[in-house]
């Protein structure tokens, strides 16, 4: 995770690299992990369960939490892209990595998805042609998921009703789930400083399971089913703030440099809003993912923190007053400035 952070942050110095970087990632996504799990879904025997591919994709909901990451990417490659063949590409993206979502069956990924939906559309709240491309677009990924998506995310009603005795039939019920937060809970209370140490929650889960306080449904050598608790038991309270300050560090200092060039870079600011959007799903989805330590999710963070690099080292445009005509104010002429945004 550190060498992926640290060739990223030392790597993609420029937008050219940055752009051919990003255009690479989803390329390959594409023809992989999304490819391959609509393949297997719809033509290879899946339509039966949840849509999974392979290795770190086996996880529905890791799969899931990696395509809010995607998407929004895709968002901004999308708004800040010249190129045709490229912008084809990341409009599919955009489109059909929901879908993937959905296909997973991940509530908590399709939760963050609806809300990373609304904050992406606020700003076009006006815009009726943007709003009813977004329904039609909507319609049509509800017409084409299968029944047994809308099952699962059916039960969503259920689980915000339910206490601790209601089940819901598959493998992470939100009794199973409650269970196995209160033995990470117990983890993390009794191991406050070092915690268990990276890769070895599954066997300490084990262990502190057997005791007779928790219910026979949380045994086994289990994941903990949240990021955040995760993080907390294997590298204790001290590891746990060190992730959430990498993370809110990240943000601050794009969100200031987002609002500082989204006047005169509009683009390029809506593309790292689209990453900071991806980012809260991402960090929505884990309070019922385990995404602590995915490479995936530093990679992402690194992603933010160059493209914020890289607009504050091009900066703001500097006003240039016409020859003959001075300039008015603090902050100039408005077609001044625009020019001067040209040159």
């Amino acid at each position: 995770v550190c060498g992926v952070m640290l060739v990223a942050l030392n790597v993609l110095t420029t937008r050219a690299r940055l752009r051919m970087f990003l255009v690479v990632l989803l390329t390959f996504f594409a023809l992989y992990p999304a490819r391959g799990t609509v393949l297997v879904y719809f033509f290879y025997g899946g339509a039966g369960g949840r849509a999974a591919w392979n290795y770190t994709y086996a996880n529905p909901n890791d799969l899931a939490g990696i395509c809010l990451l995607m998407t929004s990417l895709s968002a901004g490659v999308l708004v800040t892209t010249r190129l045709r063949w490229v912008k084809l590409g990341a409009l599919a993206g955009t489109l059909l990595l929901p879908f993937v979502i959905l296909l997973t069956q991940s509530r908590g990924a399709f939760i963050a998805l609806l809300a990373c939906a609304a904050f992406a559309l606020r700003a076009y709240w006006r815009s009726w042609k943007t709003l009813v491309l977004a329904a039609v677009v909507i319609a049509v990924g509800l017409y084409a998921a299968p029944a047994t998506v809308w099952e699962r995310l059916g039960t969503l009603k259920q689980v915000a009703a339910q206490d601790v005795d209601v089940r819901v039939d598959d493998e992470g019920s939100a009794d199973q789930r409650l269970e196995i937060w209160k033995v990470a809970r117990t983890i993390v209370a009794e191991n406050p400083v070092t915690g268990v140490g990276l890769g070895a929650y599954g066997r300490t889960h084990y262990l502190y399971a057997q005791r007779s306080v928790f219910r026979p449904t949380a045994r086994g050598a289990r994941d903990t089913h949240s990021t955040y608790l995760g993080v907390a038991a294997q590298t204790g309270i001290p590891g746990f703030l060190i992730f959430l300050a990498i993370i809110v560090t990240t943000v601050i200092d794009a969100e200031r440099t987002r609002r500082r060039v989204k006047l005169t870079r509009p683009s390029a600011a809506l593309q790292l809003q689209y990453m900071e959007l991806g980012l809260f799903g991402f960090l929505v989805a884990g309070i019922w993912g385990s995404y602590g330590f995915l490479v995936l999710t530093y990679l992402h963070l690194s992603l933010i923190a160059v493209t914020s690099h890289l607009l504050r080292s091009e900066g703001a445009p500097v006003a240039v007053p016409p020859r003959g005509l001075p300039a008015r104010g603090r902050g100039g002429n408005p077609a001044v400035v625009m020019r001067g945004a040209r040159r």
